[in-house]
């Protein structure tokens, strides 16, 4: 079994992997590790610099060693005008798939590029794969280049009694089954619907080795 998180930043997507990883012993991945060394690269910067200084505080201030750019940007210029241009769209999850086994079950915290979340679909089977798409009151896109990616849903959870905005109409869809979460609650109400998830698509999964 394996699951992409998908939703904006803030929203929950790294709570889910970790608490997936702690729980069930899921592997966390992002599709943005090899980003991040590939701008360190690019700049010639120190990691422990660049690592420490991405965080809400700093994350979006320019800096002098990345030409002016702040880490956010630098990370977005090297996707998008230094490495996709020469490899491809798929490139970084052409990388990620380089990581992937048949034994060990995957999360990943920051699926919202079809063109990179394809390859990792089609490495891991579409039977053996979801989308969760979180909802949260406040946090948007509006400042991130990824967006919904939407597949064949099969149940939406509103915590909180509250549901947000759903802004995925016409987003690209996957060939794989999909959840929703509006997040408007507790941890333990976002952990709950997570395990209530891993055992619906645990069932999925035996159906289909029985098949």
């Amino acid at each position: 079994m394996n699951i992409i998180f998908n939703g904006p930043p803030s929203s929950g997507k790294d709570e889910g992997c970790e608490f997936l990883s702690a729980i069930y012993g899921f592997k966390h991945l992002s599709f943005k590790s090899q980003l991040f060394k590939d701008t360190i690269e690019y700049f010639g910067v120190d990691e422990e610099w660049f690592m420490e200084g991405y965080n809400r505080l700093t994350k979006d201030s320019p800096e002098y060693e990345l030409q002016g750019l702040s880490r956010r940007n630098a990370l977005i210029y090297v996707s998008e005008d230094v490495k996709k241009p020469k490899y491809g769209l798929s490139y970084y999850g052409d990388k990620t798939v380089e990581k992937l086994n048949s034994i060990d079950s995957y999360c990943f915290s920051d699926g919202g590029f079809k063109d990179e979340v394809m390859p990792v679909i089609n490495k891991l089977g579409t039977d053996n794969i979801c989308i969760i798409q979180i909802f949260r009151d406040a946090c948007s896109y509006s400042n991130d280049s990824r967006d919904y990616l939407n597949g064949d849903l099969q149940e939406e959870f509103v915590l909180g009694g509250k549901k947000s905005f759903k802004n995925n109409v016409g987003k690209p869809v996957l060939p794989v089954r999909s959840y929703q979460i509006h997040n408007n609650g507790s941890v333990k109400d976002f952990h709950k619907t997570i395990r209530t998830i891993y055992r619906r698509e645990l069932d999925v999964c035996k159906k289909s080795d029985i098949s």
